[in-house]
């Protein structure tokens, strides 16, 4: 299955940037609100935090482009002051975020704001008030609906728009090949999958007879910007982030994403989802910022992650605290001690590995031991956010500071599964990022409370 490539995406998004901005008009003095002669004021909502934040790369590469411009002598003498808020992958925290820019930020228009159930939330409200929503980053023909939206313009194809073009590919490169959509309801799963051989389950199958994926590569087609070939010249493409984050949503769920596959012939790629959402073991489990946090009913394994995180522990620890000092763009660490930048670290990542072992052990059933843990989490999340603001440190220090733990502590568990016991890398990484994810997005509101 083909992905669109976020590195194109990326490089549209900038390019119809620099057009917007090098408009001429901008040298005229009929200002509206968020312009003036020394700056020209604008905003978006991005999925910093939450399920979808691995796209937050987007938000991330649009501000260090205009701060690149900003460094550049601006747009005709102005300065770009780009506004970019959190809003969790939660429709009703962008409604919050996008009423935030448009009547306290005072922005001329939103660009680049990420997700389409979150934009629909706030389409109207953006018309109503006529501030131009440019460039939204989801795949809506409500992008298109001009008549009634007429300040809406997306940026990304719709899925309407794209399966005629997947359709069209498929019938002149393959006119002899087929598409095959297979919906059943089972009594148990199939042995590939990570879900409960008792229950049942409803599966959604697409099969096609195109050019399959090589074996060796199925083991890590789920892995972010993987390549079914490599070399200039190839002949099949790999995956972006979608089945990265397809397999998260569905485990989240309860459910699982596979694939079968064979060079030559095709192949299937299958979602399961629970038959039966009353049964005993999908009830509430424990959560941070309202999101669960009991990421999958198959858990085995999760506990030797734990453990491997507390072997590391000093070692982790220390490697963070270097690249936090040597970071560029964390020159707000330079001069602080170990102590300083190493605040909550231990506490948040023993916590974190004592979570994993509680998860296993209660075989991914709610346990007030993990909603102890998870509360504990919250609370060392408040205070290393209030911790970083006395400290002077701004959000996107922040942010930066959350990115390199994630990195380390991949790092960690890749190497302990490598000269180890194996493990299981892909889930453990999952849920001690999901665990990060909402630490961050508690730490940095803590920070922004310190601020107000």
């Amino acid at each position: 299955m083909k992905e669109r490539g976020l590195s194109t995406k990326l490089l549209v998004i900038i390019g119809l940037g620099s057009l917007a901005f090098s408009c001429s008009a901008w040298a005229q003095k009929a200002y509206g609100p968020g312009a003036n002669d020394r700056e020209i004021r604008f905003g978006q909502t991005m999925s910093y935090s939450g399920p979808n934040s691995a796209f937050s790369v987007l938000g991330k590469v649009a501000d260090g482009y205009f701060r690149k411009v900003n460094d550049e002598g601006g747009i005709n003498g102005r300065k770009l002051n780009f506004i970019s808020y959190d809003d969790a992958y939660n429709p009703a925290k962008t409604v919050e975020q996008t009423r935030r820019l448009v009547e306290s930020d005072d922005v001329l228009f939103t660009f680049g704001s990420l997700g389409t159930s979150l934009q629909l939330a706030v389409q109207k409200y953006l018309n109503a008030k006529r501030v131009p929503q440019l460039f939204v980053l989801g795949p809506s023909s409500r992008w298109e609906d001009y008549e009634h939206f007429p300040w809406t313009i997306g940026i990304t194809p719709s899925y309407r728009r794209e399966g005629r073009v997947y359709a069209h590919y498929a019938l002149r490169e393959k006119p002899g090949g087929k598409i095959a959509v297979e919906i059943a309801w089972l009594k148990s799963p199939d042995s590939d999958t990570r879900l409960q051989p008792s229950r049942s389950y409803v599966k959604f199958g697409v099969t096609d007879t195109g050019a399959g994926i090589p074996e060796e590569k199925l083991l890590s087609i789920f892995d972010p910007f993987v390549q079914a070939e490599s070399g200039h010249a190839r002949s099949r493409e790999g995956s972006g982030l979608g089945l990265t984050i397809s397999r998260r949503l569905a485990r989240l769920m309860g459910g699982d994403l596979t694939v079968k596959s064979e060079v030559g012939k095709g192949s299937t790629f299958t979602l399961w989802l629970p038959a039966d959402t009353s049964a005993k073991d999908t009830e509430a489990a424990p959560t941070i910022a309202g999101q669960s946090v009991a990421l999958q009913r198959e858990v085995e394994g999760l506990g030797d992650v734990g453990r491997a995180m507390f072997r590391a522990m000093e070692s982790t620890i220390e490697k963070i605290v270097d690249r936090i000092r040597t970071d560029p763009n964390l020159s707000v660490a330079a001069g602080l001690k170990f102590s300083q930048l190493a605040d909550h670290l231990a506490a948040m990542l023993a916590d974190i590995g004592g979570a994993l072992v509680v998860m296993e052990e209660a075989k991914g059933s709610s346990s007030p031991t993990l909603a102890d843990a998870v509360e504990i989490q919250r609370l060392i999340s408040e205070r290393h956010g209030a911790q970083r603001e006395r400290l002077g440190w701004s959000e996107s220090a922040v942010r930066r500071e959350f990115m390199i733990v994630r990195e380390e502590l991949e790092k960690m568990v890749r190497h302990a599964s490598e000269f180890g016991d194996p493990l299981p890398v892909e889930d453990g990484i999952a849920v001690i990022g999901r665990f990060l994810d909402q630490a961050e997005y508690i730490a940095v509101r803590a920070l922004n409370a310190g601020h107000s």
